[in-house]
């Protein structure tokens, strides 16, 4: 096998190491609502509509529903007017404590929720919050849903330290659960080459719920079970260098932190096409 691959080795054992070439920067992510409008077209416009504490937000193919109080931050993702969930949205943190142990924490309170529509496209913002004694925090998402699609993109705005002591950082998570009743046990991996994406697909009705994230982020996607069926963990994440926020005191991303929440019928390949089609939206 050597001699096939270098005839030679000998001879490249003792030169010098070769220099690492140069890699190109990166272009910067644009924010969500200008990812929106570059994607916007057709008829179909986006809306928003809240009565007391419930909230409905659309763009013609899309529609999630939620309200204030315990809970997730979206209750409901439902697609072309189907009846049956495709799943739930919510925010998650992973946080170190005093003892150095790592937790993950959802927010379980919907705290406040605002909405708009701008040139045709819903966007909702959504805070939501969390305490555990001594310790708090509430973590604020900007959902938005260029008009036809069907997927919004979900961005990460803020994170607040609302306790009495200083919060650790160490990761910010989406969370995409899903409302299926026959999962398969494995689900196709990660390709190279392809952006970060996870998904879950019900195999007796075709539907699938997923997350898909630029190749240019550093968020990182990987879908699984406890054990086959239960203990779900949509798990898209972006891990923080060391950040602690004192009381009072807030994390806003220097740079836009998102992914594409996507819900739709097919197989397999339809979900690689997806992933590929949502590429060139971003590239």
């Amino acid at each position: 096998m050597f001699t096939a691959l270098q005839r030679d080795a000998g001879r490249w054992r003792f030169k010098p190491a070769p220099q690492p070439k140069a890699v190109p920067k990166e272009k910067p992510l644009p924010d969500s609502l200008t990812v929106a409008r570059k994607v916007a077209a057709g008829d179909a416009k986006g809306f928003f509509t809240r009565e007391g504490d419930t909230f409905r937000a659309g763009n013609g193919r899309l529609v999630l529903t939620g309200r204030l109080g315990n809970g997730n931050m979206v209750r409901s993702v439902t697609l072309d007017g189907e009846e049956k969930p495709y799943g739930q949205y919510n925010a998650m943190l992973q946080t170190r404590d005093a003892e150095g142990r790592n937790r993950w924490t959802n927010g379980n309170t919907v705290k406040a929720v605002e909405g708009r529509v701008t040139d045709g496209i819903a966007v909702i913002e959504l805070t939501s919050t969390t305490t555990a004694g001594l310790e708090g925090f509430e973590i604020t998402h900007r959902l938005t849903l260029p008009p036809g699609t069907p997927w919004f993109i979900s961005e990460i705005v803020s994170v607040k330290n609302t306790g009495t002591l200083p919060l650790h950082l160490k990761g910010l998570y989406f969370r995409l659960y899903n409302e299926f009743k026959s999962i398969p046990e494995k689900l196709p991996p990660n390709l190279w080459g392809m952006p970060p994406s996870g998904y879950w697909l019900d195999e007796t009705t075709g539907r699938f719920f997923g997350a898909v994230a630029s190749r240019t982020s550093d968020i990182r996607i990987f879908f699984w079970f406890d054990k086959p069926g239960e203990g779900q963990h949509p798990d898209a994440c972006l891990e923080l260098d060391k950040t602690d926020l004192a009381p009072n005191e807030a994390f806003v991303p220097a740079a836009p932190v998102y992914l594409f929440c996507v819900a739709g019928r097919g197989s397999n390949d339809t979900w690689m096409t997806t992933i590929q089609d949502l590429m060139r939206v971003l590239e």
